[in-house]
């Protein structure tokens, strides 16, 4: 693996070291379990909010665990809304985006992320072209134009507003008021949606891969899960 600087850490105190496949990580919990042709709760949380979509995906946790493995097995979202919701159970409903034209593999269906970030600049003519990302840890020219993209979608806004957006600039129409900005602050809650289990899935062990592919960064999320299909 290559580090640069402005990614992510592996947690402390956890075992877990900067590079390790995820695929070698020992077992956590109980896996859930998906009967086929159901729909099932899956959720993520914003850290850093970079915009763009993401989309949920199957693959047989086999040994044979590859990303076009996931992409066989586009998941489809169920129904027309999405949820914030908070530690203590309360949740707020709102109408999930998705699209299925000009997406990859082709006709798989995204969903966007559903918090605008705020147009404090425009990212191009204040920082310029998207540069060459750089590895290592020493400060470069394409690391200040990272800061300076985010600058722009809103990690100046103060945290003692909670990060939302000032009045006028979120880039599309927030969920809510408090739902927008860049975050930075950790936000206590989650986004959570329905997807479509298909029917003619072969039963067994798999994983679940929801992938998030950034807007505001030159930036690939992803995180797995176990699931067995039954």
């Amino acid at each position: 693996p290559v580090a640069y600087l402005n990614g992510g850490w592996a947690p402390k105190g956890q075992g877990v070291k900067q590079g390790d496949d995820g695929l070698e990580l020992p077992a956590h919990g109980d896996p859930a379990v998906w009967p086929r042709g159901s729909e099932q709760e899956v959720g993520w949380a914003i850290s850093a909010n970079h915009g763009g979509g993401y989309s949920y995906r199957l693959c047989p946790s086999d040994g044979n665990v590859t990303e076009e493995c996931f992409q066989r097995t586009q998941l489809k979202f169920a129904g027309e809304t999405s949820w914030i919701a908070f530690p203590n159970g309360t949740r707020f409903a709102f109408p999930i985006t998705k699209v299925t034209n000009g997406t990859f593999p082709i006709g798989s269906e995204w969903a966007r992320d559903p918090i605008p970030g705020c147009y404090m600049c425009d990212a191009y003519t204040t920082c310029g072209a998207p540069m060459t990302p750089v590895p290592g840890f020493m400060p470069t020219k394409w690391n200040d134009q990272v800061d300076c993209y985010a600058a722009c979608d809103g990690t100046s806004v103060p945290k003692t507003t909670g990060g939302a957006c000032p009045e006028g600039t979120p880039q599309f129409p927030p969920p809510a008021p408090e739902f927008s900005g860049f975050g930075k602050s950790v936000w206590e809650w989650s986004v959570i949606d329905k997807v479509v289990v298909p029917k003619d899935l072969k039963p067994g062990a798999y994983l679940l891969s929801w992938r998030w592919d950034c807007e505001e960064s030159t930036q690939v999320w992803q995180n797995c899960a176990d699931i067995v299909i039954q």
